[in-house]
């Protein structure tokens, strides 16, 4: 049975009015606002940051592979029994090629992993256990126009739902135990080349309505 995280049940929230419904994590990037369990002056206050301070331009946070920004996972989402989702809100820089990351959730290596990738034309997603890929999915995206993308997975399941794109779906295993994430590339590899507006991470995944609204 899925875990869908109902609108009716984030709207009783004691987070910041800011925050998005039920967040684990909200790094607003471009407003300048931070959340991961409390209120951060910036994303260098997270745990296990090790990148310095931020490349924030007046857009979100600067990605093009010179830094790697990592962190590690609030302790209460770093195992996904329940089922995780992430939403990125992205602009890929005009004119960049190859295969990016937007999103990593991984444990230190590629053999465990949850991550959202672009492709420049579609976004992608890779779910990997103990080195064996279990979830494959794209989603076609308006190329260097902003949007955002959502990837919801759960034990044998998995959703995939970008703005202005069809929801893709997949079958994945029980997703890894992940303590760390990175943002826009992985150890400063296959970099995304673009601006993170806003990330945010929910334990437990999200009902199809409440996605829909976040689209």
């Amino acid at each position: 049975m899925r875990l869908a995280l109902s609108a009716d049940a984030l709207r009783r929230d004691p987070r910041p009015r800011w925050v998005l419904a039920g967040a684990a994590l909200d790094l607003d990037f471009e407003a300048g606002r931070y959340w991961a369990g409390s209120s951060l002056n910036g994303p260098e206050d997270l745990p296990g940051w090790t990148a310095g301070a931020p490349l924030i331009n007046g857009d979100g946070l600067v990605c093009n592979g010179a830094t790697a920004w990592r962190a590690a996972l609030p302790a209460w989402v770093r195992s996904p029994d329940e089922g995780l989702t992430i939403r990125a809100d992205v602009t890929e820089t005009p004119g960049a090629q190859g295969v990016g990351y937007l999103v990593i959730l991984h444990g230190g290596s590629l053999a465990d992993r949850i991550a959202m990738l672009t492709t420049r034309a579609a976004v992608s997603t890779r779910v990997t256990r103990d080195g064996s890929e279990t979830f494959t999915t794209a989603s076609a995206v308006n190329t260097y126009a902003r949007y955002s993308a959502i990837l919801g997975v759960k034990t044998g399941e998995g959703s995939l739902a970008v703005t202005g794109g069809s929801a893709a779906a997949g079958t994945p295993v029980a997703p890894p135990y992940l303590g760390l994430f990175e943002i826009g590339s992985f150890n400063a590899s296959l970099p995304l080349n673009g601006v993170i507006h806003r990330l945010t991470l929910w334990h437990g995944r999200l009902s199809d309505s409440l996605v829909g609204s976040l689209l």
